[in-house]
């Protein structure tokens, strides 16, 4: 009996088909390992004005992509960051290590440490732009001791406002610019700091508006200083007054539109922008607690016109609580002076051009004016009176002396703010009775006071910030105060350019009353992509709210390039440093030297690359290809 063997399979061909099996039953289990490479370190580049910095910003990025990974804009856990310009950016990575500047020089050293402006205006009325220059300190080993520089603001070209300052080296100075839109719509101001040849410049867009703030006058008696106050803003057309003055118990008389109390306000379809309150004395602990509320949670500006002292000493009646929801302590009244002459009230010196306020200088005339022991340590002051006070200067027990007499300032109106709100109090009792105008300027006063409180209110709604790390151009994020509407009405937002006006589309978000407005880039009347800034304009059942926009996004700000205290303060906590533009060349070396050896250890998956198909194929392949070479099927 002859036997026949079964074909021996070549080897060749067994290991083929064993690494294609071993290839397939890898790609089931998945294996991982553990790899550690070599990696460029991450660099964020950024910039207050990326238009102007355009060169070099290309430079520095041209520079940087041979050894470095280079991230325009903000990027969270970036291993450095170079700021080009000499302004930091508003939003800085915080968990960034390692920070450089690029700068280039200017003439004297003159640069912007803060400007501000503010989104919307009066129509008329004047607004303030506060600027605060400094010089820097190494200026001195180059250029004289004292050194000028221009202030400008212009619109359409046309020069409105310029002041010239003198600083010396390492110097500062806040100083402010008068406005006055005079027609509705958006105005791009250009503001300039020329120092000589050279030109600091940088726009900003104010929207004006012939609006006209709503006031609600609340008195809970009769009151002489709050009735005169009251008659000065009904002549104002900027204002729309309602009033309610409680004559006797349970008998009041008021306008139209005007709440039947306190608790009331809270129910009204459109709460006021300035609630006035006279003769606040006689309010009961329920109207306290409302009127809390309403500058808490609502963030009303609230005027308190208290017109007398109590027998005690307090501005409080019947113990209501007044003088606790002040804070002050102990209240007493200005001793008349001889003839019974009235004091002079006047403005804080310095106060409103650091507050960038449009206030008129203030000039009260008033007997009866009575100043708290101490002032709540965040009260803002408004305005004060000059009183002399005694310091004895005997030295021996029992000896008589004349002493020493030195005038002080003593507080009559002061601001502070309450929650969301704020609220303002005026202590000179009868300054209604001098309204001579060629003496005291109380028509004046009373007017900017309700006129700047209202521009203070909390915003029914505001446009937030975007979260930090977020790159979502030409995209906002607006909220809507909870408690100002249940009508489930949405807001409108508009985006305002140069010379078009388009609806920007409004989506939900996770955040309840909040949404996103999103918009297309806006054109210029060329067909370009327009460069000047542009503004969001919100609005919700009857209020408006307002943000500064840059087009395509762009940052916002001074164009200086003057390296300040604050930016090499910066990169070295950093350790890195400010460097011009011609070093540009070494910046790359220092900052890998600063970052040090950059070492990744990640999860590698080989089987979840699709690369693993190829040595598959090729196994599959060379095995059916010997097989048939052999002649097997």
């Amino acid at each position: 009996m002859n036997t026949t063997s079964a074909p021996t399979t070549p080897w060749t061909e067994q290991i083929a088909r064993t690494l294609a099996v071993v290839i397939i039953l890898a790609g089931i289990y998945d294996p991982v390992f553990t790899v550690t490479r070599s990696v460029p370190p991450v660099v964020a580049l950024r910039s207050t004005d990326s238009v102007r910095h355009a060169p070099l910003l290309q430079q520095v990025r041209q520079r940087l992509a041979a050894q470095a990974s280079v991230v325009s804009g903000d990027a969270p856990g970036a291993d450095a960051q170079v700021v080009v310009g000499s302004a930091l950016p508003p939003t800085l990575a915080t968990d960034t290590t390692v920070g450089f500047v690029v700068t280039t020089p200017t003439r004297h050293g003159f640069h912007v440490e803060r400007w501000g402006a503010p989104a919307a205006a009066p129509l008329d009325a004047r607004t303030s732009l506060l600027m605060r220059v400094a010089r820097d300190a190494a200026s001195a080993q180059r250029t004289a001791d004292t050194a000028s520089v221009t202030l400008e603001v212009r619109e359409e070209g046309a020069l409105v406002a310029a002041q010239t300052i003198a600083l010396t080296a390492g110097a500062r100075t806040t100083t402010v610019l008068p406005y006055v839109p005079t027609r509705e719509g958006t105005h791009v101001l250009e503001m300039r700091l020329i120092d000589g040849t050279d030109t600091v410049h940088w726009r900003h867009p104010v929207h004006a508006r012939a609006t006209q703030w709503r006031v609600l006058v609340y008195d809970t008696r009769p009151s002489w200083l709050s009735t005169f106050v009251r008659r000065t803003l009904e002549r104002d057309d900027r204002f729309v007054v309602s009033s309610r003055v409680v004559t006797s118990r349970q008998v009041s008389r008021a306008t139209a539109h005007a709440a039947g109390s306190l608790a009331a306000v809270e129910r009204l379809g459109s709460l006021p922008d300035v609630l006035i309150i006279g003769a606040p004395d006689a309010l009961s602990v329920a109207d306290l607690a409302a009127l809390d509320r309403l500058m808490v949670v609502h963030g009303l500006s609230v005027v308190l016109l208290p017109d007398h002292l109590t027998g005690n000493g307090t501005l409080s009646g019947a113990r209501n609580g007044f003088d606790a929801l002040l804070e002050t302590g102990p209240w007493r009244v200005l001793p008349a002076l001889p003839s019974n002459a009235p004091r002079i009230v006047q403005h804080v010196p310095g106060l409103h051009a650091l507050m960038g306020s449009a206030m008129d200088s203030i000039h009260l005339l008033a007997t009866a004016i009575a100043v708290p022991h101490q002032l709540p340590a965040d009260a803002e002051l408004v305005a004060t009176v000059s009183t002399v006070s005694t310091v004895s200067t005997s030295t021996v027990p029992g000896s008589t002396s004349s002493g020493s007499t030195f005038a002080t300032q003593a507080p009559v109106v002061w601001r502070i703010a309450r929650g969301r709100g704020t609220m303002l109090v005026s202590t000179a009792f009868d300054a209604w009775r001098f309204r001579d105008a060629r003496r005291s300027t109380f028509d004046g006063t009373w007017r900017d006071l309700i006129a700047d409180a209202a521009t203070q209110r909390a915003p029914r709604m505001a446009f937030l910030a975007p979260p930090a790390g977020e790159d979502m151009p030409r995209s906002r994020l607006l909220r809507i105060d909870p408690f100002s509407s249940i009508s489930g009405n949405r807001p409108i937002v508009w985006v305002i350019g140069p010379s078009d006006t388009t609806v920007a589309r409004l989506l939900p978000t996770n955040v309840a009353n909040t949404w996103r407005a999103t918009w297309a880039p806006m054109a210029n009347r060329n067909g370009a992509n327009a460069r000047t800034p542009l503004l969001l304009q919100a609005m919700f059942e009857g209020d408006t709210a307002f943000l500064p926009l840059p087009a395509d996004d762009a940052r916002l700000s001074w164009t200086e390039d003057r390296p300040t205290e604050q930016l090499t303060a910066w990169a070295q906590s950093r350790r890195g440093r400010v460097l011009p533009a011609s070093a540009i060349d070494s910046l790359a070396g220092l900052i890998s030297t600063a970052v040090g050896e950059r070492r990744h250890t990640a999860p590698w998956h080989p089987m979840r690359s699709g690369w693993w198909i190829v040595p598959l194929a090729l196994a599959f392949g060379t095995e059916w290809w010997l097989r048939r070479r052999r002649g097997s099927p």
